[in-house]
């Protein structure tokens, strides 16, 4: 393995914070070397074994036994394997290694556990998940909640503070933790509120106006391609060190309300059918409201009446301008909202009767429909004859297939709740949607779609309500639904 060091500027700042601080915290940006740079202190400390000046006991101690500790035993492992590797590649290192003792090779004094040296310096590995039973004078615990963590955010607070911790504290143990939050309820963020630890905090961007970053392992051009490339949230959550926090959410309101166009109002769809009917049958020339498209979608979010928690039945209809790369370039966004109904506490015959009207004024090409909620209503549904595609929310995307539109009633198509939450923000993150806000009516609809759109947030991971049902986003979001496919990458 190659053994050069980038000098990042950061690294002198964290050595002094961490020579100077018994407990600290770095938070910092993916991908700028924290965990290079806590190996490489974990080796200088096998073989400077420093005086630990928190020691009050009298005499001198020093750090000769060190315990380093992450989310699973398998990203544990691969710390131990960098530290192997580093060790057998450079001569000071390596000379500190017991006889006998070969790269990968494993005995009681040296494997996947512990790494044992001849001055007495020994190496401890740990997952989170641990019982107590060490003693130790320097722990280091990196990245311990990541995407494929097993354990709820708690859980890995209550083994930090019941068994990782307490192995530090017979000997004064200095305690490091490094990371890149993904949420809120992160440890960093939980420990930090202690105010027992001296907290450093370092984003990917210093500077957006001089374009200044805070790592020399990639340039401007480089870190923007890498957020082109991610959802905003997981932005801000890995490279700003925004995470989501339990008021905030996934769809953020800058995103929606920067959507707003004031000179643009909801379309009066009987009275523009009206005028066009009159002028048909008048003869008279006229290029038809809906020649502005590509396509037509609509989405509905289902409610009935027996349902408490989700009193709103919404129905969205959205005019596709088709994508600028696949036809001729248009400077608009992608996406209008064109109407929506709200209706409350209607039944399944009620509202299926209203769906071949509002059809009809529509002439939608595709609906998108939510089935979890109306799996006993299909054959109902199979009777109307209007083009519906059903959709099943669950863990996965179910991918799409290449083939000719076909009657979409006759199967559901399976989503993930998350993924579908996303792509709804990203299209309005990227500006791909035009929401009406000329009028009271368009502007009651737009700050209520607003409110609705800012209640997901991401919990463990998965989708979770923090405000009110967002019933009218899901309607909204199913039409996206048919009109991408469903399955564009999030991240």
């Amino acid at each position: 393995m190659e053994m050069s060091l980038v000098k990042e500027d950061h690294y002198e700042l964290m050595w002094n914070r961490w020579r100077d601080n018994r407990h600290t915290i770095d938070e910092i940006s993916r991908g700028h070397g924290k965990t290079e740079f806590g190996i490489w202190v974990t080796l200088w400390n096998i073989i400077r074994q420093p005086i630990n000046p928190w020691w009050d006991l009298g005499g001198i101690k020093r750090v000769i036994q060190q315990l380093i500790v992450s989310s699973s035993w398998d990203d544990v492992a691969e710390m131990g394997d960098r530290i192997e590797n580093y060790v057998f590649a450079n001569p000071i290192f390596e000379q500190f290694v017991p006889t006998g003792i070969k790269k990968d090779s494993t005995s009681k004094r040296w494997n996947q556990r512990k790494k044992g040296f001849t001055n007495g310096s020994t190496l401890h590995f740990r997952p989170v998940k641990s019982k107590r039973g060490l003693h130790v004078d320097h722990i280091w615990m990196d990245d311990l909640i990541t995407e494929s963590s097993t354990l709820k955010d708690a859980e890995t607070r209550k083994f930090v503070e019941s068994a990782i911790m307490p192995m530090g504290g017979q000997k004064r143990a200095m305690l490091r933790l490094t990371g890149t939050p993904l949420r809120a309820t992160d440890i960093i963020h939980v420990m930090e509120k202690t105010g027992e630890y001296d907290h450093f905090k370092l984003p990917a961007v210093l500077n957006w106006e001089q374009k200044i970053i805070s790592s020399k392992r990639m340039t401007w051009a480089t870190l923007m391609t890498e957020k082109r490339k991610m959802h905003p949230a997981s932005w801000e959550a890995e490279y700003m060190l925004n995470p989501l926090e339990g008021q905030n959410t996934c769809i953020k309101r800058p995103w929606v309300e920067k959507s707003y166009d004031r000179r643009f109002g909801l379309l009066n769809i009987h009275k523009i059918n009206a005028k066009e009917a009159k002028l048909a049958e008048s003869g008279e020339a006229f290029v038809p409201w809906s020649e502005e498209y590509y396509a037509i979608y609509g989405g509905i979010d289902f409610a009935f009446s027996d349902r408490i928690t989700a009193d709103w039945s919404a129905y969205y209809t959205i005019g596709d301008r088709g994508d600028p790369e696949d036809d001729e370039a248009h400077d608009m966004p992608r996406f209008d909202l064109l109407g929506c109904k709200l209706m409350h506490g209607k039944s399944i015959g009620e509202q299926t009767t209203f769906m071949q009207e509002w059809h009809e004024l529509w002439d939608h090409d595709l609906i998108g429909v939510e089935a979890n909620s109306i799996m006993g209503s299909m054959k109902d549904l199979r009777r109307l004859a209007l083009p519906l595609k059903m959709f099943w929310t669950g863990n996965k995307d179910e991918m799409e297939k290449l083939k000719p539109q076909v009657e979409h009633i006759g199967r559901v198509h399976s989503i993930s709740k998350r993924n579908f939450v996303l792509r709804l923000g990203t299209l309005f993150e990227q500006g791909n949607i035009r929401v009406p806000y000329q009028g009271e009516i368009a502007k009651q609809i737009a700050e209520r779609l607003t409110n609705e759109c800012v209640s997901w947030a991401l919990e463990d991971g998965k989708i979770v309500e923090v405000g009110v049902h967002p019933d009218m986003p899901i309607a909204l979001g199913f039409a996206l639904e048919v009109a991408l496919g469903h399955n564009f990458a999030v991240g």
